[in-house]
């Protein structure tokens, strides 16, 4: 069965509706738990002001002196209305302008040969011109809802929702990416659960957002496919070798420096154990009993993609880590762009410290309730600071807790 993912359709959808988001000015995102994507509408103020504009001044002038206008405010009606209502209601606010600006008119005693020049000639135009302004924008926003909703789908095929149960496995986590626009970007995790038992992938491709989309996608689609005929995680992390130099030789010059870390993880289905393979990823932390520390023996390989750079005769070893997990028991990984979050003042992100200070002897934590600490305390910890790197954070229990 061919697994292999639209990369480069992927990413002209994702870099084409990020440059059309730019052009109308129109801020979407995706959301990456299953739910839809947010909805691109104008906020309620700004709707409300042509409304306000008209009643408004019609009672501003009763309520003052003749010689106190407030005629002029209503010119600003059928531009409001263009950039945040349909051509229909654009039209019909203007032309409700234009009644208030003749009847305002007559109010202050305005000759009538005036009002008709002056304020029919004038507001017709004008209204004329923000309409068919409308009609482009409406045109906008219809295409982008489309690419948006293309776009969604594709990368919903790439990174899929994470589930919460999988097999004898419990998982919580979530995901950012630092272009929130793409919804996707370097860092990546998938599952499967097959004859071998549950396996897991959390990775982290050299650079962020858009850029590295394509490498992302080769990544995952390997996994998908290699996990379920791999016999260990060593075969499994040489399939994703062997995809990555095949991605590279694609990539021609762009692809020098091409390397990706992961962290593999198989979870048995008759026991409690997990293994996990190393390859150049930040250390996972095992949380037990009110510790936090990573597991046992745990020893990092190469990064994916840096065999090449080994001597000619030597063969990279990949080391395997067992790690038999009791009840309250959870495995947390995650990426680089956790660690590297920054303070105000410069800081990174101590997360094992953060856990530390957290867990206790006496509560056994659940994947979801480690997840969602990580997630507060790391806004809260870089709060005002501009997103720079892509964030993955998953938690694991494998006896379900």
């Amino acid at each position: 069965m061919n697994t292999s993912l639209p990369v480069g359709r992927l990413t002209r959808l994702v870099d084409s509706g990020h440059a059309l988001r730019n052009r109308l000015s129109l801020p979407w995102k995706f959301s990456t738990d299953g739910r839809p994507l947010a909805s691109v509408v104008p906020i309620g103020w700004l709707r409300a002001l042509p409304v306000l504009i008209i009643t408004g001044g019609v009672l501003i002038d009763f309520a003052m002196p003749t010689w106190f206008e407030v005629r002029f405010l209503l010119a600003a009606v059928p531009p409001l209305a263009a950039i945040t209502f349909d051509p229909l209601r654009t039209a019909s606010l203007s032309l409700a302008a234009c009644a208030a600006s003749v009847f305002l008119g007559f109010h202050y005693q305005i000759p009538e040969e005036l009002i008709t020049l002056e304020d029919l000639g004038s507001f017709s135009l004008v209204a004329l011109l923000c309409v068919l302004l409308a009609m482009a924008r409406s045109r906008g926003e219809r295409r982008l809802s489309r690419m948006r909703s293309v776009t969604e789908t594709m990368v919903r095929t790439l990174l899929l929702p994470m589930p919460s149960r999988l097999g004898r496995l419990s998982i919580a986590g979530f995901y950012r990416a630092s272009d929130e626009s793409a919804g996707v970007g370097g860092d990546c995790y998938d599952f499967q659960q097959t004859t071998f038992g549950t396996r897991a992938l959390v990775a982290d491709v050299r650079g962020k957002g858009l850029e590295a989309v394509g490498t992302t996608a080769a990544v995952l689609g390997t996994f998908r496919e290699a996990a379920h005929h791999a016999p260990d995680l060593p075969a499994l992390v040489d399939c994703l070798e062997a995809r990555l130099e095949r991605h590279r030789a694609s990539l021609g010059s762009e692809g020098a420096e091409l390397f990706v870390t992961a962290e593999l993880f198989e979870f048995s289905d008759e026991e409690s154990v997990v293994r996990i393979a190393n390859c150049g990823h930040p250390s996972s932390l095992l949380i037990r009993r009110g510790a936090v520390g990573p597991p046992r023996g745990h020893t990092p390989g190469l990064p994916l993609g840096l065999r090449r750079m080994t001597m000619p005769g030597e063969e990279p070893q990949v080391s395997v880590t067992t790690e038999r997990l009791g009840p309250g028991d959870v495995l947390l990984a995650y990426t680089d762009g956790v660690t590297e979050t920054r303070n105000r003042a410069g800081e990174f992100y101590p997360l094992r410290s953060r856990l530390t200070e957290t867990v206790s002897p006496e509560r056994m934590p659940r994947p979801r309730d480690v997840t969602m600490f990580v997630e507060k305390d790391l806004l809260s910890y870089g709060r005002r600071q501009k997103a720079t790197d892509d964030v993955a954070v998953v938690a694991m229990s494998a006896t379900g807790s």
